[in-house]
């Protein structure tokens, strides 16, 4: 498609040229970008589809510049700044996959990609050019079928997130709100500075794997422990399949995910109404735990439980 194939050309392949970077990597960045641009570009004109991708990068782009529509810079966290480029500049490991030595791209530099892309694709008329989207590789579309539930909750997400509403209850009589139930043992929820201090593992944001950490809160999570607290989505991961296959599992064993913005659960989910930006470090999780500013009243009493809960 030629407004793609533009901005690879024009925009970003030039910006590779700094970094010691051949042929073969160049193009399978650019490859990889390409099927995930015409893949959202193939659910664009459907709202709740586009939405419900788009919310999976928003707390991220809400702070994104230049602060054009928020749509464009959710498009462009979700298909160029999770990509492949997140393997140039993630860890050593993901490099090394890519034929590399190290990571070659700085985070500071990332900055100047999506602030590139941003100021392109605003530019673009992306309803009408998704009109004429042929792809026989739909990544994102896939996972609508692949994690029905995740989608389906997700989905609500994103109309209560792009429409400016607080929350959202949904009909699902087979499951009660985990967060009503205010007698949970402490033992029973994951200590926050054990999470941060003994058990975080540092990925590429793209890696598909479960690393054995997350294995054993998934285990938890399967035998009773009632709510999945993380920062934000792109803590848990920046690959989109494995953030629906990790929230598809939790609702699966009727748990709740918490973040510092949104609140979800099978039969409810709300969203902070100014959007905290995803941390950075440590110490600034816990500082936004205690902001209580626009949250709705189940998704206030989900973080002072986890407050509560910091030994």
């Amino acid at each position: 498609m030629e407004v793609i194939d533009n901005y690879l050309q024009n925009v970003l392949f030039p910006r590779f040229e700094q970094y010691e970077m051949n042929k073969d990597i160049i193009e399978r960045v650019g490859l990889d970008i390409k099927t995930r641009l015409l893949s959202l570009f193939n659910n664009w004109n459907n709202c709740d589809n586009r939405r419900a991708l788009l919310v999976t990068s928003v707390e991220e782009a809400h702070y994104y510049q230049p602060p054009e529509d928020i749509e464009i810079r959710c498009l462009v966290v979700l298909t160029i700044r999770n990509s492949l480029i997140e393997d140039l500049a993630s860890t050593n490991e993901a490099a090394k996959l890519m034929g590399l030595q190290k990571t070659i791209i700085p985070e500071r530099d990332i900055r100047k990609f999506t602030s590139d892309a941003i100021k392109y694709f605003c530019c673009i008329d992306i309803s009408t050019v998704s009109k004429s989207v042929i792809t026989d590789n739909d990544v994102y579309g896939k996972l609508m079928s692949s994690y029905p539930l995740a989608w389906g909750i997700i989905k609500e997400l994103g109309k209560i997130v792009f429409q400016n509403k607080k929350y959202s209850i949904i009909d699902d009589k087979t499951n009660k709100s985990i967060v009503k139930n205010s007698k949970q043992k402490s033992d029973n929820l994951l200590r926050i500075d054990q999470y941060f201090k003994e058990n975080t593992v540092v990925l590429s944001g793209m890696d598909p794997n479960i690393d054995p950490y997350l294995s054993n809160v998934l285990k938890a999570i399967s035998e009773g422990y009632p709510i999945f607290f993380t920062d934000s989505f792109k803590t848990i991961t920046r690959n989109p399949e494995k953030l629906l296959k990790i929230i598809d599992y939790v609702l699966a064993n009727n748990a709740s995910i918490v973040t510092c913005n949104f609140y979800i659960s099978r039969d409810y989910v709300s969203a902070r109404s100014e959007l905290q930006r995803p941390m950075h470090s440590e110490s600034e999780t816990i500082e936004k735990l205690k902001n209580k500013n626009g949250l709705s009243k189940t998704h206030l009493k989900a973080l002072n439980y986890i407050i509560n809960n910091i030994n």
